[in-house]
């Protein structure tokens, strides 16, 4: 699978202490002529402290946050492994 413009397609996961789950999807499109923020907002009510942020891209890849700060934007990049390869030459 290819990667998505703009992580479009990801699933983000916010677990917060205490064993709850908030679950949203980056989306586009929804509206009439509208285009999303590409921002995800989730209420924590009076949770103190958040244990994990988990991202799943649309081509299957994943990303954690561990222990981020509340009350605060995060700004995250999806992360690309970069490989380097010798190349060989038969003479």
């Amino acid at each position: 699978m290819q990667q998505t413009p703009k992580a479009i397609g990801a699933k983000v996961s916010v677990s917060k202490t205490g064993g709850q789950i908030l679950t949203d999807w980056l989306v586009t499109g929804e509206g009439l002529g509208s285009d999303q923020s590409h921002t995800l907002v989730f209420g924590l009510g009076d949770a103190t402290t958040v244990e994990k942020v988990h991202i799943q891209y649309a081509d299957g890849s994943e990303q954690t946050l561990a222990s981020p700060q509340i009350n605060t934007t995060l700004f995250v990049e999806e992360v690309i492994e970069i490989r380097e390869e010798e190349i060989t030459t038969d003479e």
